[in-house]
């Protein structure tokens, strides 16, 4: 039997939209997530822009349909070798499930570049970088995490 998780893994798409002073905004086609940002094809984006459209590329590339896809119902309904009747609809409640995990764990994700991610996990650290470009630095500054005693 073909595992439910490749059936839905052909929807999952990704659209970039970029802002531009005076223009149209910049979208990209409906598609797979890039591997880095030059894939998207916006030689006009900020240094801003470039480096937001980075982290969640870099999220996207750690988070996506085949890691919600572990919790589906589904899939542990099918481990017990029983499948009872299922009602017709099943499937929105999985996918709506699926889609607030992936939700979740993107915000999970972008917290903690925020906050560092050693901040969670001090063995992080030899994954990190030390050379943040001006942007990077201006996209950290600008985000603001609720940390006991005060904000990060």
């Amino acid at each position: 039997m073909m595992p439910l998780i490749y059936i839905f893994a052909d929807y999952e798409q990704h659209q970039f939209c970029f802002a531009r002073k005076g223009k149209p905004d910049f979208c990209t086609e409906l598609g797979g997530m890039p591997t880095n940002f030059s894939d998207l094809g916006y030689d006009e984006a900020t240094g801003l822009q470039a480096a937001v459209a980075q982290v969640i590329i870099s999220v996207g590339a750690n988070f996506d349909l085949e890691t919600t896809g572990r919790h589906w119902k589904i899939k542990k309904m099918a481990e017990r070798d029983f499948i009872p009747k299922i009602p017709d609809d099943f499937w929105v409640s999985e996918i709506r499930g699926w889609s607030s995990s992936l939700w979740a764990m993107y915000q999970f994700a972008l917290a903690d570049y925020a906050i560092g991610p050693s901040f969670r996990d001090p063995g992080a650290t030899i994954f990190m970088r030390n050379d943040s470009t001006p942007a990077e630095k201006e996209l950290c500054g600008m985000q603001k995490m609720r940390n006991p005693g005060g904000f990060v």
